[in-house]
């Protein structure tokens, strides 16, 4: 962790962006680097269940824990309220992945 904030001190990173950017990417690289090791197998459905396991993850845990975590340590509280356009792309998103994911077959 010492060379972490090292390097980041030196090329001029904020904490915030370490903790929210850097972090994020190393902590993931691991699912990422499964996820291609599948799809270059041609184990699609495994491929397909990481990257929709992933995102019902963020979706239903992360989200609602900072929601409330904001109440405890943020300057104000957050909420799930989003606006038009946000449920729109979540409705588009799902509507997607639900076709690719319920044909069976990949190109």
């Amino acid at each position: 962790m010492s060379s972490v904030q090292i390097a980041a001190e030196t090329l001029g990173m904020s904490p915030a962006f370490v903790g929210f950017v850097v972090v994020a990417i190393v902590g993931a690289a691991a699912e990422m680097t499964t996820a291609f090791s599948a799809a270059a197998k041609d184990r699609l459905d495994l491929r397909v269940g990481i990257a929709l396991g992933s995102a019902a993850q963020i979706a239903l845990f992360v989200a609602p824990v900072l929601v409330v975590l904001s109440y405890v340590i943020g300057p104000q509280p957050m909420s799930l309220q989003f606006w038009p356009g946000a449920i729109v792309m979540m409705l588009i998103a799902t509507m997607a992945a639900a076709l690719m994911t319920n044909g069976g077959r990949s190109a």
